[in-house]
């Protein structure tokens, strides 16, 4: 990575940090009206109230990664970022550290309310911190690719067909809070993430070229 770009992107998490704030909030919101309505109701309610908010999060980070790739499409950054002589991958993966860590602080900044609504035990609280981090950064990596997908294909056809390579992701990071063997699934989820990454940033530098070429 490019210290330049990388805290080039840091920078513009803290200028998107409205956005990002907003984002995350609505997660913790949406778990707030099922805590509310549900929480007495449900006897594995910590089980099923942490299943519910990982799937808010997984829509919250699709919807921001897909509106700030296609501002700065339309805005002309990427043609700046190819102008400037900067390797896009070298650019792309700045950009996935610097989001997905600014996104997992945003959202350890709220941890206390969302734990408290999730009413998950207190020893359980760090392993929940811990899987923020590889679950944001395949999230995060796969809105990338699937905004610049759905702008290059014209469709949503092709991001639906890849949705479900989340799958893996999403059971064991629903799972690993309360599993016993919790640095087994986290060692598990680290290694999907870093084998995935590459297939994600490779395309992602491919339909971007393409995109800023015909732009």
């Amino acid at each position: 990575m490019n210290p330049y770009v990388l805290k080039s992107e840091f920078c513009r998490v803290w200028r998107y940090c409205r956005e990002i704030m907003i984002s995350q909030g609505l997660s913790v919101l949406v778990v707030g009206i099922f805590s509310f309505m549900l929480c007495d109701l449900l006897p594995l309610y910590p089980q099923i109230g942490s299943c519910f908010y990982w799937l808010a999060q997984s829509f919250s980070i699709l919807f921001l990664g897909d509106r700030l790739f296609q501002r700065d499409l339309l805005q002309g950054f990427f043609s700046n970022v190819l102008n400037s002589q900067t390797s896009l991958s070298s650019f792309l993966v700045s950009r996935w550290f610097a989001f997905t860590l600014g996104i997992t602080v945003y959202m350890a900044l709220m941890a206390p309310l969302l734990l408290y609504l999730l009413r998950i035990p207190s020893e359980r609280w760090g392993y929940f911190l811990l899987l923020l981090l590889p679950f944001n950064g395949m999230v995060g990596g796969y809105s990338g690719m699937l905004s610049l997908l759905t702008q290059g294909a014209k469709s949503y056809l092709l991001p639906l067909l890849l949705l479900p390579l989340l799958l893996p992701t999403f059971i064991f990071t629903v799972g690993g809070v309360f599993d016993d063997n919790f640095m087994t699934v986290f060692a598990m989820l680290m290694a999907i993430l870093f084998l995935t990454l590459p297939f994600i940033i490779g395309v992602s530098v491919s339909v971007l070229h393409h995109l800023i070429q015909s732009y």
